[in-house]
């Protein structure tokens, strides 16, 4: 019988499964996809779901292994959380596990803005006016991530050259191993082509005008953020509010904090509650 313990270590081993996969089909994207205008971007996207032999295989892939190694990882997390055993890690150790989930966020949300579809482009905008909220440094951040004369260049740069490598140094940091069992990628990889095969993606399409929904939602794990907008100002809804869950989330690990930890798991459920009432209402 599978023990608590033994099981989130059977996630974290998927995880890591999922994130190889990810990362290998994205490779092989690399080669077909052109960032130098939203034009090319978009004729790109297209030509790989249309033309390219098995091109609508390996982007499907590419998803799918990403979409799983991001909610396994969300899972992996929890389950630490709810078992306390953060209290037997050491604290660097942990830390290294918030970061992956930081860095995790960004190399998903790039790749949702790489998409080009107005989607992307919408949720690239209001990350940009999330960022601009900041005091003083805002109009500095944005010109770290956004070229006014090749729009989403930076971010296909930080996508394939920065944070996949700091994704896996940060994974082998966390748990020693720069790769996963045999069973474990044999499972994620089954996985992964099932659902690309029976669950196979269009192409990149634009919402119009006249479409029932206007609002443009961007990525699933984006939406909580993206609701509270409706409600809460952008400095404080996009960057005080997961700043503070993530502290949240780091702090679990000292004694004098163990009161985080129902704070944590109630800030949790009400993420997916958000995320699940918007998939049903929006």
């Amino acid at each position: 019988m599978l023990k608590k313990q033994d099981f989130t270590y059977y996630l974290g081993w998927l995880t890591l499964a999922f994130l190889g996969i990810s990362i290998i089909s994205g490779i092989a994207l690399l080669f077909r996809y052109d960032p130098t205008t939203f034009q090319k971007a978009q004729d790109s996207m297209f030509l790989i779901s249309d033309a390219y032999r098995f091109g609508w295989l390996i982007r499907n892939a590419h998803f799918y292994s990403s979409e799983l190694f991001f909610i396994f990882l969300l899972i992996h997390t929890v389950w630490h959380v709810y078992l306390d055993d953060y209290k037997d890690k050491k604290y660097i150790y942990w830390l290294a596990l918030v970061a992956i989930i930081v860095v995790a966020f960004f190399e998903m949300f790039t790749g949702f803005v790489l998409k080009a579809n107005n989607e992307g482009d919408s949720a690239s905008l209001i990350m940009q006016h999330i960022i601009l909220s900041i005091p003083f440094f805002g109009q500095y951040i944005v010109s770290l991530f956004y070229s006014q004369e090749y729009p989403s260049i930076y971010f296909y740069f930080y996508h394939i050259c920065i944070l996949p490598f700091i994704l896996i140094l940060l994974n082998y940091y966390h748990i020693k191993r720069m790769f996963t069992n045999f069973e474990n990628t044999l499972i994620a990889f089954f996985a992964t082509i099932f659902l690309s095969v029976f669950f196979s993606l269009s192409a990149p399409y634009d919402i119009v005008s006249s479409a029932k929904h206007p609002i443009i939602w961007g990525p699933w794990f984006f939406w909580p953020i993206q609701w509270s907008l409706f409600y809460i100002a952008p400095f404080i809804a996009g960057i005080i509010l997961p700043i503070l869950g993530l502290s949240t989330l780091a702090w679990l690990p000292n004694p004098r904090f163990y009161f985080l930890k129902r704070v944590f798991l109630v800030g949790i459920v009400l993420y997916f509650v958000i995320i699940f009432y918007i998939m049903l209402f929006r």
